[in-house]
């Protein structure tokens, strides 16, 4: 059910059950420095709009698992695991199947470039997968989802550059937060220079508490006073689905 819409799936019960085990939200933990990417797949694969994209990128051919990011289809083509076995990742996300495999996947196809990104091996060829983790260390929420959802124009960014006081962010949580219309992330400070990325899953105005998925424990769900949120907000980024 591809949001209302009925689709084919290359996916049989079984594997579906063990890449996709229903526990799956409560057992993961990002990768190195991968915060951003784990909290869009989070909103993505929660949200019933959404989360039927999410699974035509994971296809089953006999025993193997093909994954297919949509934006480097062409680049990149399909990851391919297989017998539906993930290389062992020190440094990645302690996660169920379809994360680790995703984030593999996001590893060895994604287009990064900057001064901290090395160029010395082939991330499609090369069997290191620490040096691929370390390419996706640090990146941007809304470059997560144009990669996914490359169709999509609808998304916006809304921080500390654009808005006037702490009412803005408020009235945003009350009409963004828990829609499942909106696929919303967000990113606070973690230092002078440093950031984290977590999922928005609601907003409780009479208790004026902010409810986060945070991928640095372990997916679990937290709620956040709004002073406490604002004192430490970056911006949030989001799509309407």
């Amino acid at each position: 059910n591809n949001n209302g819409k009925l689709e084919p799936w290359n996916m049989t019960e079984e594997k579906y059950n063990e890449l996709f085990p229903l526990v799956d939200r409560f057992t993961t933990a990002q990768g190195k420095d991968d915060c951003y990417m784990i909290s869009v797949i989070n909103s993505i694969y929660q949200n019933p709009r959404t989360r039927g994209k999410y699974y035509k990128m994971f296809e089953q051919v006999g025993d193997d698992i093909k994954v297919t990011i949509p934006a480097y289809k062409e680049y990149g083509g399909p990851i391919v695991f297989e017998k539906g076995i993930i290389p062992s990742n020190t440094t990645g996300a302690a996660a169920a199947k379809h994360v680790r495999m995703f984030e593999q996947s996001y590893a060895r196809t994604s287009l990064r470039s900057g001064k901290k990104i090395s160029l010395e091996k082939n991330p499609l060829t090369t069997d290191d997968i620490n040096f691929l983790q370390n390419r996706i260390g640090g990146g941007r929420q809304e470059d997560v989802i144009k990669e996914l959802f490359p169709e999509e124009l609808q998304i916006g960014n809304f921080s500390q550059g654009n808005i006037y006081n702490k009412s803005d962010i408020e009235y945003f949580l009350k009409n963004y937060a828990g829609n499942d219309r909106y696929i919303v992330t967000e990113a606070f400070k973690t230092g002078i220079d440093g950031g984290h990325a977590v999922s928005i899953t609601g907003f409780n105005p009479k208790e004026k508490l902010v409810k986060v998925v945070d991928p640095n424990n372990f997916g679990t769900q937290k709620e956040i006073p709004l002073d406490e949120f604002e004192k430490n907000f970056i911006d949030f980024v989001f799509m309407r689905v």
